[in-house]
């Protein structure tokens, strides 16, 4: 297993906020800056992420700049994220429209010679959110649902929808993976684990993100356990098992060796991503947490190997 300096370092860094939304957004200039800075604190990869349908407007000499950047510093891009895609639950009028953005998705995940292309569900349809603002757009603080079409055709639809994207980013050689977050329409391990058999897609996975699922009262090992192989990157964030902060590792309540521990037991060979974007949101925090989580890893790797 490799660490890697996860997405929330370059909003943290270089996205501005206004009553809960974006109103500034990383340049080109911002993301080579980043990568910079994660080289220089000892990354050797970090996820990318566009998280606004704005920062599609990617041209050759953007992407050009990007990837000079990681060939200078020997650091690479294994997944990019792009949020916005399922903002909400597309309708038949503007699923079209979806797709076509997410073709852009492709491209540039290609382009920046990345393996995942990285999504998050939709909110439920008809479901009014209120925020307190504690990072643009989440975590939601109340939900309120209001009842207005059957579970079964919702599911079908979204599975449906899912489906074709798999399609789309099997013909381009990549993998996509969908963030279980709670609030949202893949919620938790079993909602993750039902849209996988209900695609049957084989470059259909998971992103783990540790403090979603702690958010969500679930025992971490086991849903690591119950997803297996079919966890395409990871995301280490921390937070009190109340409310899902996205604190770095050691800042919250989370059992760390237990959760690393099952990691490599299920034969998880990707990157740990260190996520960052609660106490301070300091860049320290991304250094001290790297350090945290490598050390468990050397002695807990040590104590394997002498076992036999």
């Amino acid at each position: 297993m490799k660490i890697s300096c996860g997405s929330t370092y370059i909003t943290n860094s270089y996205s501005k906020s206004r009553g809960g939304r974006y109103v500034a957004l990383p340049t080109t200039e911002d993301l080579v800056d980043s990568l910079n800075w994660a080289s220089s604190a000892g990354f050797g990869a970090m996820e990318f992420i566009f998280s606004r349908m704005q920062m599609l407007s990617f041209e050759k000499k953007d992407v050009d700049a990007i990837l000079q950047g990681c060939l200078e510093l020997n650091i690479r891009i294994p997944q990019v994220f792009f949020p916005f895609i399922f903002h909400s639950f597309p309708t038949s009028d503007s699923w079209q429209y979806t797709v076509d953005n997410f073709s852009k998705c492709i491209e540039i995940t290609k382009e920046l010679g990345a393996d995942i292309i990285e999504l998050t569900s939709p909110t439920v349809p008809d479901a009014e959110l209120s925020w307190e603002g504690m990072y643009p757009e989440g975590p939601p603080t109340n939900v309120i649902f209001h009842r207005r079409a059957e579970w079964e055709n919702v599911w079908g639809l979204f599975c449906s929808y899912v489906g074709e994207l798999c399609d789309m980013a099997k013909a381009n050689g990549l993998k996509l993976a969908i963030e279980p977050r709670p609030t949202e329409l893949i919620s938790n391990t079993d909602s993750m684990m039902l849209l996988l058999s209900k695609t049957n897609s084989a470059n259909l996975g998971a992103i783990f993100d540790t403090g979603h699922h702690f958010a969500m009262k679930e025992i971490i090992p086991l849903s690591i356990w119950k997803l297996g192989h079919s966890i395409f990157s990871v995301q280490l964030s921390d937070n009190d098992g109340v409310i899902q902060h996205h604190w770095a590792p050691g800042e919250g309540k989370i059992d760390w060796p237990s959760v690393l521990r099952a990691f490599y037991q299920e034969g998880y060979d990707g990157y740990l991503g260190i996520e960052s974007s609660g106490i301070g949101g300091n860049a320290s925090d991304f250094i001290k947490a790297k350090e945290f989580v490598q050390n468990i890893l050397n002695s807990f790797e040590v104590r394997v190997l002498s076992t036999g």
